[in-house]
């Protein structure tokens, strides 16, 4: 697992090397208004357009382990919620 923050270039290289990958959109400052999204690392919402990928409000947490992912959300923001509904999941 691998946290970035305000390092888009190392970011965007990790979803090509790890294509099979999941990634983990989280508010900078998490509350419970702000839900983690689970995305594959090769969605185009978080890995293809120009954007401000983790230098803005959102960090990225990746992973090729998704399981990984869902126990990282569930310690990390007990008030949040993981939502996996974005299209790439389907």
């Amino acid at each position: 697992m691998q946290m970035f923050v305000d390092a888009d270039e190392a970011y965007l290289a990790w979803t090509r090397w790890n294509s099979e990958g999941y990634v983990l959109n989280v508010g900078r400052n998490p509350s419970p208004s702000t839900p983690i999204v689970m995305h594959l690392a090769v969605c185009e919402l978080i890995s293809t357009r120009p954007h401000r990928y983790t230098t803005g409000e959102y960090i990225k947490i990746c992973s090729l382990d998704r399981q990984e992912l869902i126990e990282w959300s569930e310690r990390e923001d007990a008030e949040g919620e993981l939502s996996t509904d974005c299209h790439c999941l389907r």
